[in-house]
């Protein structure tokens, strides 16, 4: 049986359209946003984004800000 993901502690929110893919923080700020063209371009994007929401759902949007902000 798998574990359950406890969703009423995440804050923020992913947001999938049929063009892009956003990561919003608790305050509706944008924390990382894909297009489709992008993964079109790159199709080894889909896996850094598939991260990203796992990390997001596991972690929460303060790991990716930390993340992101280690990388630049």
């Amino acid at each position: 049986m798998a574990d359950n993901v406890r969703l009423s502690k995440v804050k923020g929110s992913v947001e999938i359209s049929d063009d892009d893919l956003t990561i919003l923080d608790e305050y509706g700020n944008e924390v990382v946003h894909w297009v489709i063209t992008e993964i079109e371009e790159d199709p080894k994007l889909a896996f850094t984004i598939a991260y990203t929401v796992k990390i997001f759902y596991e972690c929460g949007v303060d790991k990716i800000k930390e993340i992101i902000h280690l990388k630049r």
